[in-house]
């Protein structure tokens, strides 16, 4: 998707792109990737999040660049016997939580990066938000400030190198439940510089996913056609796996591969724990573009609150769009006219890890159309 992915973030990959993805999480995931880049240079990276319900979800991620052994040659370029390498490492973890509409989430990164014989250290950040637009909720939008951190000090303090200071900000918008458009902007203030990412991506039958992209910014001056990226995704039983072509003109071309698997949930039923809650039973109400749910609330002690999930499709997912504190039973979201929204609610325990009921009788309402409960 040419790399702008700062307003799409919603599953394990947001914690490279934009951290507060992390908070739209509803189960386990893990991912791998490994770039075959020019010159014999190769990036791998392994990252694990998990959602923690109420509490927001956590993640952990490793990275590390590398570069085939170099001969050492003297000022003429004659080998002078044996070699030198350089590497990068980045050890991070990330925390997100999402309130209402609007998520937060951070990452605190431990860079290493080796030259030869000498090494360095330093310690930094990505701080990210994500806002996802009630009423209009399709639409999505995020910054993501990259690379706050130390300097990285070799040998001469005066001649540290700092971090490549970024600052992402984009969006993204579904046309439909299969294609997605996304544009993000670049700043780098090290080099004073402007970048555009533009990317889509298009989905057949919920398996496979065919990715279009294009970068500015520094590419432009290598080749035209150098920004160009392309791939492609498939999914199948909460696993997948996903290609990127990245070409870089003259330079060569870099290919992507990740390995990306979906597993547990971070529901526990109620009917596996020792104390009982009842599943409260939901009903709506249309009133042009809002839709109103109520229910009746819980009196039992250990209940906190209640989940509210919603799906477009019979053949879709829940997908978590609020949560209300158990002294408030009812929820108010803006829906589209003439789509059919399914609806479910849970209620949660005080209890930790967190006990969720399972979910309510399903309902479904139209906007600007008849209300049919199920």
């Amino acid at each position: 998707m040419g790399e702008a992915y700062v307003g799409v973030a919603d599953d394990i990959n947001s914690l490279y792109w934009n951290p507060a993805g992390l908070s739209l999480l509803t189960g386990k995931q893990v991912t791998f990737t490994h770039n075959t880049w020019m010159q014999g240079v190769n990036y791998e990276y392994l990252a694990y999040g998990q959602s923690l319900c109420d509490l927001g979800s956590i993640g952990f991620s490793i990275a590390y660049l590398g570069v085939e052994p170099m001969q050492i040659t003297n000022a003429a370029g004659v080998a002078t016997g044996g070699s030198v390498d350089a590497s990068d490492l980045m050890v991070g973890v990330a925390y997100a939580k999402a309130i209402g509409s609007l998520s937060i989430g951070a990452t605190l990164k431990v860079l290493q990066e080796r030259l030869a014989y000498n090494s360095a250290v330093g310690i930094g950040a990505d701080i990210g938000i994500l806002k996802k637009f009630e009423g209009i909720e399709n639409l999505a939008l995020g910054v993501n400030i990259q690379n706050i951190g130390t300097p990285l000090v070799f040998i001469d303090p005066l001649k540290a190198s700092l971090m490549p200071l970024n600052i992402k900000a984009g969006g993204s918008c579904k046309l439909s439940e299969n294609i997605v458009l996304a544009l993000d902007i670049n700043y780098a203030p090290l080099d004073a510089r402007f970048s555009v990412n533009i990317g889509t991506e298009l989905w057949c039958n919920k398996v496979l996913a065919l990715r279009f992209g294009y970068r500015t910014g520094q590419l432009s001056d290598i080749d035209a056609l150098a920004g160009i990226t392309a791939g492609f995704g498939f999914r199948w039983e909460g696993c997948g796996i996903d290609y990127a072509f990245v070409p870089y003109g003259n330079m060569g071309q870099t290919h992507r591969i990740s390995l990306v698997a979906e597993f547990g949930s971070a529901i526990k039923l109620a009917e596996n724990s020792r104390m009982q809650m009842a599943t409260p039973r939901v009903k709506a109400d249309v009133k042009g573009k809002k839709v109103l749910l109520f229910w009746a609330p819980s009196e039992e002690e250990n209940v906190a609150g209640y989940k509210i999930y919603v799906r477009k499709s019979l053949e879709e997912n829940y997908r978590w769009i609020g949560v209300k504190p158990v002294s408030e039973a009812h929820y108010v979201f803006n829906a589209e006219p003439g789509t059919t929204y399914y609806i479910v609610v849970t209620a949660f325990s005080t209890d930790y890890p967190t006990i969720e009921t399972p979910f309510t009788n399903e309902i479904s309402v139209t906007p600007a159309d008849v209300l049919a409960l199920k």
